[in-house]
């Protein structure tokens, strides 16, 4: 399965692509999810060394029995919007993703800062960041 992206990166930026996959952890990344049992939940995770970012990956978990519609998962950080995946329709109980952006640049120095998913719907809005600094 490979989503739709929407973009509003430079041009050498946009060799990047959002789709589901695994990240495997290593050393040095960072990862958080909001808290809430019962409530909708968005997790984040970055991977990479300092303020060099290989990928960022977007999950969200419908921990509630119903189903959310048109959900979006949006990826930004200090300087603005990154990325974003397609629209899905979750049921309750489920989740999508991990949706994974790939840095077209992952040796070069990223602005320190919240490094963020966000999960929208015309029901929801939740946000998760990671602190990224060197």
């Amino acid at each position: 399965l490979v989503t739709v992206i929407r973009t509003a990166l430079p041009a050498t930026a946009m060799a990047a692509t959002v789709h589901p996959s695994v990240v495997p952890p290593i050393t040095d990344s960072g990862n958080s999810c909001t808290i809430g049992l019962s409530d909708p939940q968005e997790c984040t995770a970055i991977v990479g060394s300092g303020l060099n970012i290989t990928s960022i990956s977007g999950t969200f978990k419908n921990r509630t029995s119903n189903e959310i519609d048109d959900v979006i998962i949006f990826f930004y950080g200090p300087n603005g919007n990154i990325t974003s995946t397609a629209t899905y329709d979750v049921p309750g109980g489920k989740s999508i993703g991990p949706f994974v952006w790939h840095n077209p640049n992952p040796n070069a120095t990223m602005t320190p800062g919240d490094y963020c998913t966000e999960a929208e719907s015309p029901a929801i809005d939740v946000a998760d960041c990671v602190d990224v600094h060197s």
